[in-house]
């Protein structure tokens, strides 16, 4: 009868009779195991046994494999956390006398991992799971995996951040283990950064891309820091290309401005209302639905509205931080939103003031241009007003304060910079008229 020995894995020395189990170390997994081959003396010269064996040993290995590149996980929380404690010796508190190190020559901490070793074997014996998975992944225990410091950097970095930003981070985190799995932090290399780069570019995401990668940074930055970590950041410098964008956003001309003011008073709804600042204010669309009742100031001699940052909506850029003038359409908006609202937040529906829905305001109206005959988004409503201050010979300087631009010059970083009155100026100047 023939036998089906697996003896893929068997070493025997020239001239010996002892077998050994003998394994390549995976070159990815090299820096764990520190070491290139795994070597195990066989107890026994018979090839059967020899061959049940290296068959366990092999299984072993191969899941250890899968589990450090993030393959499989390790086990659950509770359970590894339970194996990490009966690893440490000063959970065991184990009694050794002076005696007992002198007769012995051996050191204390020595005499007590031996004894601490045989109790775990007892128990694994006895069918405890700790003890079984600690005897099973004895070398990588200890390693903090991915996953499991991300929740570390939620539990204690969380309440810096709101709802939507948390989530943002967590999508990321989520996607480098899709791409390259749940493995110890310390596992991952420049290879994965790479890997991640790359599924931005494929999708032609490069500022998407840029910013999740800035996120991830800063994951593994607190991992690193948290747990001691004598690794490089791979996250960190990753070279990306030059953004150029598809195309260029063309603004408004004064034809389609007029006609879009005139859908926003017929519709005369929350979104349209938010449209029509846009139209003689020029800001972005985040600015307007993050507004709360206390950033719009009617009743003053230049009526005007505020934006500031605030816990749920964050600003671009310092100089994001600004007054603008309301005329024309846009004082007609705000006034419309103060008297529809009278809660704190004027556009509750995309941000109650924790969540932050800039994405779905922006994608609802840019849908509506489409739907009206305009090929163009929002955003070119930016434009569109610094083209229309610029025909009027506005300076540079007050263009730039009632944009929010970020490239202001030195001049304006010094005294109270340009007044309301002065602002209000140029923007009557270019304010739409209505029959």
């Amino acid at each position: 009868m023939k036998i089906n020995l697996n003896l893929k894995y068997l070493h025997k020395r020239q001239g010996y009779d002892k077998l050994y189990y003998q394994r390549i170390v995976p070159k990815d997994l090299v820096s764990f195991f520190k070491k290139k081959k795994l070597t195990i003396s066989l107890p026994t010269t018979d090839l059967t046994e020899a061959s049940e064996l290296i068959q366990l040993l092999a299984a072993q290995h191969d899941k250890q494999f899968r589990q450090l590149r993030g393959q499989e996980p390790l086990t659950d929380s509770e359970l590894l956390q339970d194996a990490r404690d009966l690893k440490n010796l000063e959970n065991w508190k184990i009694p050794v006398s002076d005696e007992e190190v002198q007769v012995s020559g051996r050191t204390v901490e020595d005499i007590q991992s031996e004894r601490a070793y045989l109790a775990i074997t007892d128990m694994a014996d006895d069918g405890d799971s700790s003890a079984k998975l600690l005897l099973k992944n004895f070398n990588q225990i200890d390693e903090v995996y991915l996953e499991e410091a991300w929740n570390s950097y939620v539990k204690l970095k969380g309440d810096k951040f709101t709802d939507k930003e948390l989530s943002n981070k967590q999508k990321t985190v989520e996607l480098i283990i899709k791409l390259s799995g749940n493995k110890p932090v310390r596992m991952y290399k420049r290879e994965d950064a790479r890997k991640f780069r790359q599924h931005f570019l494929d999708k032609k995401q490069l500022p998407t891309g840029k910013r999740n990668q800035t996120r991830l940074q800063g994951v593994f930055t607190f991992a690193i820091n948290e747990y001691d970590l004598d690794i490089r950041n791979p996250f960190s410098d990753l070279n990306w290309p030059i953004y150029k964008p598809s195309k260029k956003r063309i603004p408004f001309n004064h034809e389609e401005l007029v006609k879009l003011s005139n859908l926003c008073k017929e519709a005369n709804d929350s979104l349209r209302w938010c449209l029509a600042i846009q139209i003689e204010t020029g800001a972005r669309i985040s600015e307007i639905v993050g507004l709360r009742t206390s950033d719009v100031y009617l009743d003053t001699s230049v009526p005007y509205i505020l934006i500031t940052e605030t816990n749920s909506r964050r600003l671009k850029t310092k100089s994001s931080e600004r007054s603008i003038p309301l005329v024309g359409i846009a004082y007609w908006a705000a006034k419309q939103l103060i008297t529809a609202n009278d809660s704190g937040q004027l556009f509750p529906q995309y941000d109650d003031g924790k969540n932050f829905k800039r994405d779905t305001a922006t994608n609802a109206l840019n849908k509506w241009l489409k739907g009206r005959g305009f090929n163009k988004t929002t955003h070119c409503l930016r434009h569109s007003m610094s083209d229309r201050l610029r025909q009027i010979e506005c300076p540079l300087e007050i263009i730039e304060a009632i944009l929010g631009h970020s490239n202001q010059s030195t001049s304006m970083l010094y005294g109270s910079g340009y007044s309301l009155e002065l602002r209000a100026n140029h923007l009557n100047k270019i304010a739409l008229k209505h029959p």
